[in-house]
């Protein structure tokens, strides 16, 4: 398996089109597409920007040796749960993952609250 066949594996895994997944890496769908259809190469710039943002290992993806994933999961399970996120799931996702910290940590407290009173409430 190719760089480029095990990237399109990674942007599948994660459960992102090819527009989501070049926009996170700052990249054109075109220019994604040549990537993933073996029209360009897969530079070693695009390997560390796929490798920090996505939290991938960086000899996976040249190589195929070791994990597709560094120790931290997170993106695997991220892909796992949202993988039959609707659009708008998505959309959420990504505009709460823009937030500072302090307004995330006011909204997952806004959350948690609302969630205690649903349980109480069933």
């Amino acid at each position: 398996m190719t760089s480029n066949e095990r990237l399109k594996l990674l942007r599948k895994e994660l459960n992102l089109s090819q527009k989501e997944f070049s926009s996170r890496i700052e990249m054109s769908q075109g220019g994604y597409s040549d990537i993933e259809n073996n029209r360009a190469n897969l530079t070693d710039k695009n390997i560390k920007l796929i490798s920090r943002e996505f939290n991938v290992n960086e000899e996976w993806l040249k190589t195929g040796q070791n994990e597709m994933f560094k120790e931290d999961d997170f993106f695997y399970d991220l892909g796992y749960y949202t993988q039959d996120a609707t659009d708008l799931d998505k959309a959420f996702i990504i505009e709460f993952l823009k937030l500072d910290n302090d307004s995330k940590k006011t909204l997952l407290g806004f959350w948690k609250s609302v969630i205690d009173k649903l349980d109480k409430d069933i």
